[in-house]
């Protein structure tokens, strides 16, 4: 993350809350909402995928109750996780380390990270699928 925050933060140059006064410049964005946020995103989008996978690869339906408590549980991983990012956004604007507008804007950074890995991450699931397939048609390990 710093990588593609820190840049950002020389370019901008932006001072920091008065709590923060004299220790640096470039606050914008919040390289640790952006990491929080991303970080526990990818988790989120993991069970969330992890719950797809398991539904597709089940030979055996589940009951109706059994699955709608996986769904609910995937799902409400997926929303702890959201909560989890707003509280550390909450955290540093609160302990006076950013502006709101910090910590908004690292989010925004990771709402245009998060698609980026999942449209590469897909690719190479569905690149893997197709090698695993053609090589048990072919008749080689796989």
């Amino acid at each position: 993350m710093p990588a593609l925050v820190v840049p950002f933060k020389v370019w901008l140059d932006r001072p920091g809350p008065p709590e923060m006064a004299g220790s640096h410049e470039g606050f914008y964005p919040s390289g640790h909402g952006t990491t929080a946020a991303v970080a526990y995103g990818l988790v989120a989008l993991l069970l969330v995928r992890a719950h797809a996978a398991r539904r597709t690869h089940r030979s055996r339906r589940p009951s109706g109750g059994r699955r709608a408590a996986a769904s609910a549980g995937a799902w409400l991983g997926a929303a702890g996780t959201g909560l989890l990012t707003a509280g550390v956004g909450l955290g540093l604007v609160r302990q006076g380390y950013h502006w709101p507008l910090d910590v908004l804007g690292g989010w925004c950074l990771a709402g245009v990270l998060l698609p980026l890995w999942c449209a590469v991450c897909g690719r190479w699931g569905q690149r893997a699928r197709t090698c695993r397939t053609a090589d048990q048609g072919s008749g080689r390990p796989g």
